[in-house]
């Protein structure tokens, strides 16, 4: 989907895989790789150095799993309230995400050992506008446990 917004083909192209965003980020600016995929915060790092973005998947509003759930139906069926729990908690710290940047960039950035500030707040803002928790309709939401209450 992505080749097709840039006006490509997949025959027309060699995937690679590249290594860490670093890696691909200097294959780019020494010619050796000629384009790349790359997310934030990495995506925030290429264009500061001058790379152009060729597509932007967010603004394409192309729906792909960053981040999956899963797990073995005998260990739902065997313990459905800890799957739950987990689900429930889950959806709090995807609340907590959205309604407070500061915190949610602070923890970000001592996860990801990231300190260009820029591109953590760039980076929150993009998977803030594009990622599950944009898509997720809070309704009547109203903080830790709300939604514990209800069966």
């Amino acid at each position: 989907m992505a080749l097709d917004a840039i006006g490509s083909r997949r025959a027309q192209c060699i995937v690679l895989a590249g290594g860490p965003d670093p890696l691909r980020i200097a294959a780019l600016e020494s010619g050796a790789a000629q384009a790349t995929m790359l997310a934030p915060p990495g995506l925030f790092a290429a264009t500061s150095r001058g790379l152009n973005l060729l597509a932007d998947l967010g603004a394409l509003k192309i729906k792909y799993p960053a981040s999956v759930v899963s797990g073995r139906r005998s260990y739902l069926i065997q313990d459905r309230a800890a799957a739950k729990r987990f689900l429930m908690a889950l959806i709090d710290g995807l609340h907590v995400y959205r309604q407070n940047k500061s915190f949610a960039v602070k923890v970000w950035r001592n996860i990801r050992r990231l300190t260009k500030r820029r591109y953590l707040s760039q980076s929150y803002d993009y998977f803030a506008k594009n990622s599950l928790c944009a898509d997720v309709g809070w309704g009547h939401y109203s903080g830790r446990g709300a939604y514990r209450q209800a069966r």
